[in-house]
């Protein structure tokens, strides 16, 4: 069935790339670590990777991709944006380890892949398939690193020849796979070199008008541009709908105020362990000194008035934990709003809410990074605990790493 319908997509004849943004007189320019930074036009090759995992992981994987692309001129196909993988609402790519090993390395990409491509052919009511474009501008993503994008669904109906050879006949292409180890963990050593990296993906794909990869966020080679790469991801432009709702929230909120977030294991509320389970009457003394010293200091730079009182926007992952800390602030004599707080004040704002044609734990994760690193000052703590036999309040936390990006140039547009 699918492979009739892409049949009748041949007779399309428009090549218009979405979210492209191309200088006018700009020049290809291919080299193994960085390129000249125009276009002369959208390249005709392309990349696609599978996408799994957590929103904060997902945005690895997609400033990954999107250097590895602009390092090989290819323009990047976007995956869909997938639920976040503790969400009710499910992602079964995330959160079993042997399947994500799986996906990541290879061959089984390729069902994935295949199912990715599927959800662009039904109708729009019955598709799962959700767009990065849903929350953040591509358009203004792509001029920031000069990296052309098309969505899956858009490259499907554009592309029915190309889309038809790479993404649906599956059994063909598993025949013809070829080892991609392009880093750890698949590879058994690492590239020397991100240019190493480039080399060997260029003597896989050189010749295929698609390059498809199990992961892009196991590549983790790097060279002079990843972090630009990656912090302007980090600090992605919204979509115009979620920029909008964020500016009613951010109305709804004091002047100034200290932006929270507790990372706790994603199993903290319902963990058979007990040791890994959230428990209230933990101490919470750490979370209040470190508010007061940043409300102290707020004060001495005349970011707040000497008598107003502390005022703290608080995100967690743990719904218990938010309850449980959000009652501690109160009862000593902070004000502490959360994000369900600011969406309970207004009815109208459901409607708003639902403009946006994304997962709810998506944009719920979303609301509260953008949220929590426009507070003057930010207090971030990974609470993880157990995650390497003892308590993991050191250990890195991707959506801190978002947050921190986006605090350094807080920009809601």
């Amino acid at each position: 069935m699918a492979l009739a319908v892409i049949g009748t997509l041949i007779a399309i004849q428009q090549y218009t790339i979405l979210y492209v943004y191309i200088p006018e007189n700009g020049q290809h320019s291919k080299s193994k670590d960085s390129r000249q930074a125009s276009f002369a036009s959208p390249s005709k090759q392309y990349l696609y990777y599978l996408n799994y995992d957590g929103f904060s992981n997902q945005l690895i994987s997609l400033y990954r991709a999107a250097q590895l692309a602009y390092s090989t001129n290819r323009t990047l196909i976007i995956p869909p944006i997938l639920t976040h993988h503790t969400a009710n609402d499910g992602n079964t790519r995330g959160g079993n380890k042997t399947l994500e090993y799986k996906l990541k390395c290879g061959p089984d990409h390729l069902d994935m892949i295949k199912l990715d491509a599927l959800e662009c052919l039904k109708h729009s009511d019955e598709s799962s398939h959700v767009k990065f474009a849903e929350i953040i501008n591509m358009t203004k993503l792509s001029q920031t690193i000069n990296v052309p994008f098309i969505d899956i669904c858009d490259f499907v109906k554009q592309k029915p020849l190309l889309a038809k050879r790479f993404f649906f006949q599956i059994e063909q292409k598993k025949l013809e796979q070829r080892t991609i180890d392009l880093d750890w963990p698949c590879a058994e050593d690492e590239p020397e070199s991100y240019g190493d990296m480039v080399d060997h993906f260029e003597s896989i794909y050189a010749n295929d008008a698609v390059a498809i990869l199990p992961s892009a966020y196991i590549l983790r080679s790097e060279n002079s541009m990843t972090e630009d790469f990656e912090w302007n991801v980090f600090r992605y432009p919204l979509s115009s709908n979620l920029s909008e709702f964020i500016r009613i929230l951010r109305d709804r909120l004091p002047t100034y105020y200290i932006g929270v977030h507790l990372r706790f294991r994603d199993d903290a509320e319902y963990s058979k362990n007990e040791e890994h389970r959230f428990k209230c009457s933990e101490d919470k003394t750490e979370v209040l000194d470190m508010i007061r010293r940043h409300h102290m200091s707020m004060i001495e730079k005349d970011e707040a008035t000497s008598n107003s009182t502390p005022s703290v926007f608080i995100a967690s992952n743990s719904h218990e934990a938010l309850r449980c800390y959000k009652q501690s602030l109160k009862d000593k004599g902070i004000q502490a709003f959360s994000l369900s707080d600011l969406i309970a004040q207004e009815k109208n704002l459901v409607e708003i809410l639902s403009a946006i044609n994304a997962p709810k734990s998506i944009i719920y994760l979303s609301l509260d990074q953008v949220l929590v690193s426009l507070g003057q000052r930010i207090v971030l703590l990974n609470m993880r605990v157990g995650n390497d036999g003892g308590n993991g309040k050191n250990t890195a936390s991707t959506f801190h790493w978002v947050i921190e990006a986006r605090h350094e140039e807080p920009d809601i547009n």
